[in-house]
């Protein structure tokens, strides 16, 4: 410490270094960040998917089948690729939130013909087929712009749904 600041204390006083807060705080934030890592690395929106014994396009209409049976509406579709985005508005939830928002349900599907691999024994995938379902929660709001969405950890109602259409479809894994 220089030394005029020393003669400016009165005698017999020593101006000791005190630990900062902002040092402890600092000290504190790696122990922090590996504690909340695994919490970070965990997905909103969980993907669910199984092998299927039948051929892509009829593992895609079981799936069309069972989302409209579980009162989603296939919004975006494509047959020929096995790709679908379904919808469902979360009535209670959309209760609970201010009149501008609505919470929406969202089933993303994919079904796909596995491509052979080189350690495939068989080397064809030929009748059969894989299903992917993701699901999602976002909710819709206004602005003065339009509407906006917002993504949301996926609700436990649109993941039972997922699960559900996966077992049925495909077989989960």
């Amino acid at each position: 410490m220089p030394s005029h600041i020393q003669a400016a204390l009165p005698r017999g006083r020593r101006l000791t270094a005190r630990p900062s807060p902002l040092r402890a705080i600092a000290a504190a934030l790696p122990l922090a960040g590996a504690l909340l890592a695994p919490v970070a690395c965990a997905t909103w929106w969980p993907s669910f998917r199984g092998s299927a014994p039948t051929p892509m396009p009829d593992t895609y209409r079981c799936a069309v089948a069972r989302v409209r049976a579980l009162g989603f509406t296939p919004v975006a579709f494509n047959e020929g690729d096995g790709d679908m985005e379904a919808r469902r508005e979360d009535r209670a939830a959309s209760a609970r939130l201010v009149a501008e928002r609505r919470q929406y349900d969202v089933l993303v599907v994919d079904a796909a013909t596995p491509t052979p691999s080189a350690s495939s024994s068989d080397g064809d995938a030929s009748g059969r087929s894989t299903l992917s379902v993701r699901a999602e929660t976002i909710v819709r709001r206004v602005t003065r712009e339009g509407w906006i969405e917002e993504g949301q950890p996926a609700s436990p109602g649109v993941q039972t749904a997922a699960r559900q259409i996966v077992q049925e479809c495909a077989g989960e894994r």
